[in-house]
């Protein structure tokens, strides 16, 4: 009989260590979004004591449901990565003797370097798992193997595979594997909650302690989040989108390839995500669409903050006509220039031309169809401010007349929506919740974000001290919450919801884009540069933070025998990991250098 709870605790470190403590021989460590859950064949009263004396709190669950799992793979070993938040392990315990004698054995009684932590974890603990991993997907998971996870039983291969003393993770791999399955308690719903939620293709996402978006078909789901660099709304929002519902499209508008670097990590990270780089893997043509005029006169007007003057706009619709791309639209308005000796027209198709021609870009020369499923669209490609508003704004039109047809609907993220979707983007969102689709903008400054988009469903505020965000702050919330505006910590925010009291919120991040946050501008040059990972280069440079002065003394060539040392210690090989001791190196340098000390 399997006992299942649903568990807070603070670490992942806390629960493996109530685990082993409790004797529990075979085990679950789940979470498919909606918290943490853990399962145990056996010995559940002697685990729910062992989890209150490690710091945490169990409540026994009854009927407990999972989506369609599918079977993963673990990549490398050991295992110094974690499983994104909607996944898990089923383990099952064993002596560590067998384990340590094979690995003696297969490595000629050596182990290579940076095993020691594995082994003395094996040895500390006197145990090790033989695991099986699996993350949930709506769409290629099996709803068969999610009976069997709450049984506890794994298929017939692994288990095969579990014969050898090698196939095991030892105490530290497991508190690796699962340290971001730890987030909040489980909330259960019903069977019936369940299948109304997706009838009707609700959208819910917990976002702080007791709050949760909820987004529901033909009502009002978008949401705006300000906030200044460094503040942690980034980290939210990707937070937000890793743990939207699988079967919901979501595709995230990111101008700096910030979002694709977090969301679709390389191996041995699961990557969930599709990136398409704007120009390379992902063309628009907004001269394809039904409105092209429209498209192009806001795309040309709003980064000069001026309309075009009636003579142009007329020239630009007659361009028009039977023009395929944007390149026929300039060719048209050269040969009006050309086959005209009026000094009007030719003074107001130069002062078209000017306008056109920064949007011709290969991103808006092609005529692709509407993702699907979880996709970043890399706009870092695109090299003009115009071309990038005017493909912001034909994706949204694209969208709008899809949806319309009933094609389409999900939610589209626009990152730096102060620069990006302007007011010609005001109109689009606010038909497009007519059809199913939500927009959720994400900006420095509430400026010159449009008007609907500022009277958004969901705002977050995180610290600013912009005025036109303190201004606007002022419409929407207390004035006692205005004022800790500017010294509102990392990931807090100052949250209101239509029709409910604004609040100060502590928000959910995303633990494993925290450390490529951190890392600043630069790392993707950096990594390039060396031949290196974004994602790993971000995580080695959170990791040895604590030995950044050694680094940068080792770069520069006045370390000591000492930080030599310390460094094979931390498993940095001068030789053999030099690339990266540089990477490393470089990155320390430009957030201030030396600190004084090791």
């Amino acid at each position: 009989m399997v006992s299942w709870f649903g568990v807070s605790i603070a670490t992942s470190q806390g629960l493996v260590d109530a685990l082993i403590r409790s004797g529990v021989k075979t085990f679950a460590i789940i979470n498919f979004g909606k918290g943490l859950l853990v399962g145990v064949d056996k010995r559940a009263e002697e685990f729910a004591e062992a989890l209150a004396l490690c710091g945490g709190r169990a409540t026994p669950l009854s009927n407990v449901e999972l989506p369609p799992a599918r079977p993963l793979r673990l990549h490398a070993y050991p295992v110094d990565y974690a499983l994104v938040p909607r996944g898990g392990v089923i383990a099952r315990r064993a002596g560590a003797q067998r384990f340590i004698a094979a690995l003696y054995k297969a490595w000629g009684f050596r182990p290579p370097r940076g095993y020691e932590d594995i082994i003395f974890s094996a040895t500390k603990y006197g145990v090790v798992f033989k695991a099986f991993v699996f993350g949930f997907d709506e769409r290629r998971g099996s709803l068969k193997l999610s009976g069997e996870i709450l049984k506890l039983k794994v298929p017939l291969l692994v288990r095969l595979a579990w014969t050898s003393s090698l196939a095991a993770l030892t105490p530290l791999d497991l508190v690796n594997l699962t340290s971001e399955l730890v987030r909040g308690g489980y909330v259960p719903k019903s069977r019936f909650a369940e299948v109304v939620e997706r009838a009707w293709g609700m959208v819910e996402v917990p976002v702080a302690d007791g709050l949760a978006l909820r987004i529901k078909p033909g009502e009002d789901g978008n949401m705006l989040v300000l906030g200044a660099p460094g503040t942690g709304k980034s980290l939210f929002v990707d937070y937000v989108l890793e743990n939207v519902r699988s079967d919901v499209n979501v595709v995230v508008l990111d101008p700096t390839g910030e979002h694709a670097t977090r969301l679709a990590p390389p191996p041995p990270y699961e990557r969930r995500w599709r990136v398409l780089v704007a120009g390379k893997d992902y063309m628009l043509n907004p001269v394809s669409l039904p409105n092209a005029y429209d498209v192009l006169y806001y795309a040309v007007s709003e980064l000069w903050r001026e309309g075009l003057r009636a003579f142009p706009a007329e020239i630009l619709y007659r361009s028009l006509e039977g023009a395929r791309t944007l390149l026929d639209v300039v060719r048209n308005v050269e040969a009006l220039m050309k086959s005209s000796t009026r000094e009007d027209v030719l003074t107001s198709s130069e002062a078209l031309l000017r306008r056109l021609r920064p949007l011709i870009h290969p991103a808006l020369l092609g005529g692709g169809g509407l993702p699907e499923g979880r996709v970043v669209i890399d706009l870092g490609w695109i090299d003009s401010e115009e071309a990038r508003r005017a493909f912001v704004l034909t994706f949204l039109y694209s969208v709008y007349f899809a949806a319309r047809r009933g094609e389409w609907s999900g939610v589209i993220v626009i990152d730096e929506a102060d620069r990006y979707a302007g007011e010609a983007a005001d109109w689009v969102a606010d038909e497009l919740r007519k059809y199913n689709v939500s927009i959720w903008a994400v900006g420095h400054s509430v400026e010159r974000v449009p008007g609907r988009l500022r009277d958004a469903r969901y705002t977050f505020v995180f610290a600013t001290k912009d005025p036109e965000n303190l201004a606007y702050a002022r419409d929407v919330f207390p004035r006692e919450v205005v004022e800790k505006l500017p010294y509102l910590s990392f990931g807090q925010a100052a949250f209101q919801e239509r029709g409910r009291q604004p609040m100060i919120v502590s928000v959910h991040l995303s633990r494993g884009g925290f450390y490529a946050r951190r890392a600043g501008a630069g790392l993707r040059e950096i990594a390039l540069k060396y031949g290196l990972s974004e994602y790993t280069l971000s995580v080695e440079f959170a990791k040895n933070q604590d030995v950044r002065d050694i680094i940068l003394r080792a770069t520069s060539g006045a370390a000591s025998p000492e930080d030599y040392r310390k460094l094979r210690e931390r498993g940095l090989d001068p030789v053999k990991d030099a690339k990266l001791i540089y990477a490393l190196g470089e990155l320390y340098s430009s957030q201030g250098g030396l600190r004084g000390g090791a």
